[in-house]
């Protein structure tokens, strides 16, 4: 039986090596970046980054980099055996019996964005780091504000509800109780998708995998060794 191989897509500023750290500390990853492509619709990095994703597979995705690890289980579904979505989901902005992020909170800092790119790095941070400050601005990736801005009215308009809710495959959320980035309702998800393991950490923020490394590490250990144990029954 072939062993899954695991992969990791970051999220919106962030190299992939922060998911290195922490709960994925002890794990062999490949880490999936993207901020270099030509193509930064979601399309166009779900394409690219699948051909370097060899079958079976495990994708690991963190916050924005759940839109590319969706897209890819719904057009490449014979390659992605679990998703695992981290601070994530199909959708970021809230719609009608949707949480999610308000869309004037959203459209503000895109418009921050464009007025003062470095300021809103500083402040894209500290919500990231609520509410347990760590050290993630050294894997925030500077030199690509053009790409970040790009990537944010992304984000803005994506809507991915459909492909996540055909998907096969097995997916788990671990969701932060805390989390200042991304507003998220386990029933908005069922409603789309009633076939998702859904964890949550109720102390934890957007980058709990971090903060709560040991109980991010055993959802995931948990999640992982089910497929195993189905691959042999």
């Amino acid at each position: 039986m072939k062993r899954e191989l695991v992969y990791t897509i970051p999220g919106w500023g962030f190299s992939a090596g922060i998911l290195k750290q922490g709960a994925l500390a002890d794990k062999t990853c490949f880490e999936l970046d993207y901020f270099d492509f030509s193509d930064l619709s979601i399309e166009g990095i779900a394409l690219e980054l699948s051909k370097a994703i060899k079958q079976p597979s495990i994708l690991i995705a963190w916050s924005m980099g759940g839109l590319f690890a969706i897209r890819i289980a719904s057009l490449f579904p014979e390659k992605v055996k679990k998703l695992i979505l981290l601070a994530s989901q199909p959708r970021f902005i809230a719609d009608t019996g949707y949480s999610g992020i308000e869309y004037p909170v959203m459209n503000f800092f895109i418009e921050s964005a464009y007025q003062n790119f470095f300021r809103l790095k500083q402040q894209f941070i500290n919500k990231v780091n609520f509410p347990i400050e760590n050290d993630v601005a050294p894997f925030f990736l500077d030199g690509y504000s053009k790409q970040l801005k790009s990537l944010l009215k992304t984000l803005e308009i994506a809507d991915l509800r459909e492909d996540y809710r055909s998907l096969k495959t097995e997916i788990l959320h671990i969701i932060g109780g805390r989390d200042a980035v991304l507003k998220q309702d386990e029933q908005s998800l069922r409603k789309i998708n009633s076939n998702i393991t859904v964890v949550r950490i109720a102390d934890a923020g957007h980058c709990g995998f971090l903060t709560h490394a040991l109980s991010y590490r055993c959802a995931i250990d948990r999640f992982i060794s089910s497929v195993n144990e189905d691959a042999r029954s």
